[in-house]
């Protein structure tokens, strides 16, 4: 398994629960307007990912190695497929922004707000789609830029509901600050892996270049590197905050999981920080470090987490038996993959016979499905909408009648942005467009 071998495994994945995802929120007829537009952005987040993966997948093997843009770029086909990469992430950064903005909070509340802040958003993927084509990697793109929106607000309702369970003893209150913390550390979980790399200035953070020396500027890839600090300072914000939430003995377990990306990343700082000669066992092992935390995250975690929020929280419903089978598939699918990859990543590093493999695989997935069985009917059944939390602590969500077209013309743009993606795509290919940015 290397890290290409992720990407692909990923981008199955996505796919499949971005399907699974579409046709859930489409027959969920219970859930509020917040909850539905959410349950939509979760979806084509999953798909823009898959293509995404896809295409680093299918660069990596027409460079046969590592992705290096400066020697590669020149050939139409990695142009195409960088071009798919760049365009398909968009979609990622537009439902990021589009979460944000309706969920688990909806700060814009009325029909009107709706419809202006979604033609922003949208108008925003477009600017950024044209910036892109015309000049390439360049400043006016705002590199950089989808971690700030998301970090005021799922910061602001983290530390806002966090401190209401604290400190007037709101026990539901926790739940707001909970998904909060799980849609920050879906977006920023990466870069958290990197916090010591900041504080104690180590090359791996400070040198990011995002695109390679050929094509991207120095004030570009210090954009990135400005909105990554502005991350793990919320990140340190939020670990003092779990860390005093631990002393009143209000320790919940999505902030363990945040702790452990801060643990690894602390671990990771010695391993990444030091000088490695290229193809030396030492420049081995920091490759096998970034596969092991920054890949999976990128391409197992991301997956994991949105599928747990679309379950746990209700934002996908198994109303009738059937609409219950094709939900537990799609988590029977996340099991199974997600453990065969691990064991994969583990046999990468302790090689051992492909009998021994097939026999542990067996046994994890006998063992996964069966504790998918309980997790997931407990998941799909024992849940408490957050509207509701959010009632009773006086943050009411509007009512709200969306048109009942809305969700077809939510998805048509996308399906219509893919396309121009694919046709924007194969222009720069053709007219060697990235060398010429």
């Amino acid at each position: 398994m290397t890290e290409s071998g992720l990407d692909a495994v990923g981008s199955i994945l996505n796919l499949t629960l971005g399907l699974l995802t579409l046709y859930l929120v489409r027959k969920n007829q219970s859930v509020r307007w917040n909850e539905k537009i959410a349950g939509l952005a979760f979806a084509w987040m999953f798909i823009g990912k898959s293509i995404v993966n896809m295409s680093t997948y299918l660069i990596d093997s027409n460079s046969s190695g590592d992705i290096d843009f400066e020697n590669v770029v020149a050939t139409s086909t990695v142009q195409f497929l960088q071009g798919m990469v760049m365009y398909s992430d968009e979609i990622f950064t537009t439902t990021i922004f589009i979460l944000c903005l309706f969920y688990p909070i909806p700060l814009l509340r009325t029909e009107r707000q709706i419809k202006i802040g979604l033609t922003l958003v949208f108008s925003f993927l477009i600017y950024r789609a044209i910036v892109f084509t015309a000049f390439g990697p360049n400043i006016l793109f705002i590199p950089g830029a989808i971690y700030f929106l998301p970090g005021v607000v799922w910061g602001a309702n983290y530390m806002r509901f966090r401190q209401l369970e604290v400190t007037q003893n709101i026990q539901d209150a926790k739940h707001i600050a909970d998904v909060s913390l799980i849609c920050l550390i879906l977006l920023m979980g990466g870069i958290w892996l990197y916090w010591p790399g900041m504080l104690f200035q180590a090359n791996y953070f400070y040198t990011i270049d995002i695109w390679g020396g050929a094509l991207s500027s120095d004030i570009y890839d210090y954009s990135w590197q400005a909105f990554y600090a502005a991350s793990v300072g919320l990140g340190i914000c939020i670990l003092f905050m779990e860390l005093y939430c631990a002393t009143k003995r209000r320790a919940s377990p999505i902030g363990i999981v945040f702790l452990s990306y801060f643990l690894i990343g602390f671990a990771g700082y010695f391993i990444l920080s030091k000088t490695a000669t290229t193809g030396s066992s030492f420049d081995q092992l920091q490759m096998t470090w970034d596969m092991f935390t920054f890949s999976v995250h990128y391409d197992i975690m991301r997956p994991v987490i949105a599928m747990f929020i679309l379950l746990n929280y209700g934002l996908v419903k198994a109303e009738n038996p059937s609409d219950f089978r094709i939900a537990k598939t799609g988590t029977i699918v996340l099991v199974v993959v997600s453990t065969s990859v691990l064991l994969e990543l583990v046999q990468y590093v302790m090689p051992f016979s492909e009998i021994i493999s097939a026999a542990i695989l067996g046994i994890i997935i006998a063992v996964g499905v069966g504790w998918e069985e309980k997790v997931f009917n407990n998941l799909i059944t024992e849940f408490r909408p957050l509207n509701d939390i959010l009632d009773e602590v006086h943050f009411a969500t509007p009512e709200v009648e969306l048109d009942e077209s809305f969700s077809k013309k939510f998805n048509l743009t996308f399906l219509t942005y893919i396309g121009v993606s694919l046709l924007l795509a194969f222009v720069i290919g053709v007219t060697d467009g990235l060398v010429g940015g």
